[in-house]
């Protein structure tokens, strides 16, 4: 067999990136656990490769301080993050896989996305969004359900306003940015 290294350096810059983190060529011995993957699942349980990937190099996910095993904890883990000002790790872990994709695909990287959304009117949004969550929470009216094999669950605020998450893969619940409309 020949090794063909015209075709692992042809691959995007993203890809390479990858495939020399995720442990592609490591020389560890066989029998040595190599790291997981650093890929999100998304909500079929195939695994999203490319930019996304990414993210988990550059923010590591932190299940103790931000754990979203029920729709409730995920609420208040978003909370958390809105009032640390912590929008590396919502875009990277609380927010939708697709969305967290969204954002590598306009900006290359978390920290890209960060700093393009540090105008006034962005934090102002993300500090209007942190009020909403608190009333959301102290409303305590939700709606849950089923819809093309994912299961959602939704904080209501009245009639219009909502925040979904959606349970992925693994049991992680995510914050859906794009639902801004109350389900009928």
């Amino acid at each position: 067999m020949r090794f063909r290294s015209t075709r692992f350096f042809s691959a995007p810059p993203v890809l390479v990136l990858v495939a020399v983190l995720s442990g592609c060529g490591d020389s560890k011995p066989q029998g040595t656990p190599l790291p997981p993957p650093s890929m999100v699942p998304d909500h079929s349980g195939r695994v999203t490769t490319g930019a996304v990937a990414a993210t988990n190099f550059e923010v590591k996910p932190e299940p103790e301080k931000y754990p979203q095993d029920t729709p409730e904890k995920a609420m208040e883990s978003l909370a958390k993050a809105l009032e640390a000002d912590d929008l590396a790790y919502q875009i990277a872990w609380l927010a939708t896989p697709d969305y967290t994709q969204r954002m590598i695909e306009k900006y290359k990287t978390i920290a890209a996305a960060v700093e393009a959304n540090k105008s006034p009117e962005k934090v102002a949004g993300r500090k209007g969004l942190l009020e909403t969550v608190r009333k959301m929470q102290a409303a305590k009216t939700t709606t849950q359900g089923e819809e093309h094999g994912v299961k959602w669950f939704c904080f209501k605020l009245g009639e219009d306003q909502l925040i979904q998450f959606e349970r992925q893969h693994g049991g992680r619940w995510c914050w859906n940015p794009k639902i801004r409309a109350a389900k009928q």
